[in-house]
């Protein structure tokens, strides 16, 4: 094959790198150069498919956990705008917030904006729903910015077995 042929096909090689789960391969025979050339992109093809699968496997053990526990969680960005949550979150809180301007109740959008000034961890029990059940939201900061990190918790049972106890 031609030089030029050749690296078009390396230049396609490296195009793809990054789409490829197994990594693009191309020929590595030829001129000493070019064949020296495709062996190190196949060689970072490689690395690149192996180092994408591991963070896929790893996103999948995150999902799983997630998705399995019983506290529902809440990320919210620097900019007020929701980067995750959790299916136990909307159980909670009855729908999925897309900004902390649709996260109700107003308990635990007050608790978020005032973390995300201030930086200090808090915890707040907010009232929710017909029949009326009770959850808790821990939340605190996440990162150097202002995200923050929510955690919610149904607690009306500890709170009606704690109300029997007293009576």
């Amino acid at each position: 094959r031609t030089l030029a042929s050749r690296l078009g096909a390396l230049t396609r090689a490296v195009s793809t790198m990054g789409e490829e789960a197994n990594g693009a391969q191309v020929q590595d025979g030829g001129q000493a150069e070019v064949a020296a050339l495709a062996s190190a992109v196949n060689r970072s093809a490689g690395r690149l498919a192996r180092e994408s699968q591991r963070a896929r496997d790893e996103q999948g053990v995150r999902d799983l956990i997630l998705s399995s526990m019983q506290e529902g969680v809440l990320l919210v960005g620097d900019d007020g705008r929701v980067a995750f949550s959790n299916e136990a979150l909307v159980r909670h809180l009855g729908a999925r917030p897309g900004s902390t301007w649709t996260l109700f109740p107003l308990g635990l959008r007050d608790a978020v904006d005032r973390v995300s000034r201030s930086r200090a961890p808090m915890s707040v029990e907010v009232e929710i729903g017909a029949p009326t059940r009770w959850l808790r939201g821990t939340v605190v900061p996440a990162s150097e910015g202002s995200s923050v990190l929510v955690v919610v918790r149904d607690v009306t049972e500890a709170r009606r077995l704690e109300a029997v106890r007293r009576d």
